[in-house]
């Protein structure tokens, strides 16, 4: 009975000892995601929705969205997973600029197992029209 105990708890050591392991030696991606990727809402004819490629986002910072070129009014949001990461969060763009989006992507959808979450900028439009940019999924205030 001892010896069943022993080689049980000998069992149940080793494998939490190599989920551990597992998570020290992965290669590990960069901090951040910091760079810009163009994107195109086109909003195709009987759909108001599109949205941006998903990235990697690897810290709890904001999306951020330069819009360039726009004829439109349309609502954006930050999605994680294909999920709402916006929690109410909704910007109307009316205009060329810079929009900071507030999120908790990483902080409600990335896994324990995970050091980022993909993570996508989503629009609806108020009209007919299009509009262009670049975005990154982790904000660099210093760039």
């Amino acid at each position: 009975m001892k010896k069943k105990l022993f080689v049980l708890m000998l069992v149940l050591g080793i494998s939490i000892t190599s989920l551990g392991a597992i998570k020290v030696f992965a290669i590990h991606p960069p901090d951040a995601n910091y760079k810009d990727t163009s994107f195109h809402f086109g909003f195709l004819k009987g759909n108001p929705y599109d949205e941006t490629k998903q990235r990697d986002k690897y810290r709890p910072t904001y999306v951020y969205q330069k819009v360039e070129d726009v004829n439109i009014s349309y609502k954006s949001w930050v999605k994680a997973k294909g999920k709402d990461a916006s929690k109410g969060h909704i910007y109307t763009v009316k205009s060329k600029g810079v929009v900071l989006m507030t999120n908790w992507a990483v902080e409600d959808h990335k896994g324990w197992w995970a050091d980022y979450v993909p993570t996508s900028i989503a629009a609806k439009k108020d009209g007919k029209g299009h509009s262009n940019g670049v975005w990154s999924p982790d904000y660099d205030k210093n760039s």
